[in-house]
């Protein structure tokens, strides 16, 4: 009997699997434009479609790469994918909207004012 033992960490190439209906699929972490929980399951949307599996937002979150960020109790984002954010929600690559909700906007904005803003001068 072969036992293998296997931490989660995202690979080299970036590639990870999840089980849909259909068998397992093959994704790429980069490839990924947000997450919305339906409860026990959760909707990858990327580019080419939607794939649907039975992993909650929860434990998702915790085996993603450190550029996903919660917006919302119902959504994850991939930072790399965001094209402009407000208040209320995140515009993001292939016209995908998403809500940001209060108690992670704050998180969020701060993230992008503080890392990613070019500025007139330096801080």
């Amino acid at each position: 009997m072969c036992v293998v033992s296997k931490t989660y960490e995202t690979n080299e190439n970036g590639i990870f699997f999840i089980k849909e209906t259909k068998g397992y699929t093959r994704l790429n972490y980069d490839e990924i434009v947000y997450i919305e929980s339906l409860g026990d399951f959760s909707k990858l949307f990327t580019p080419n479609g939607v794939h649907n599996t039975l992993i909650n937002l929860k434990n998702l979150e915790h085996q993603l790469p450190n550029y996903y960020f919660r917006v919302h109790k119902q959504y994850i984002v991939n930072f790399n994918k965001i094209v402009s954010a407000n208040l209320q929600e995140i515009i993001l690559e292939n016209d995908f909207k998403v809500p940001l909700s209060a108690s992670y906007r704050d998180q969020i904005i701060s993230f992008i004012t503080d890392k990613t803003l070019i500025r007139n001068s330096k801080k």
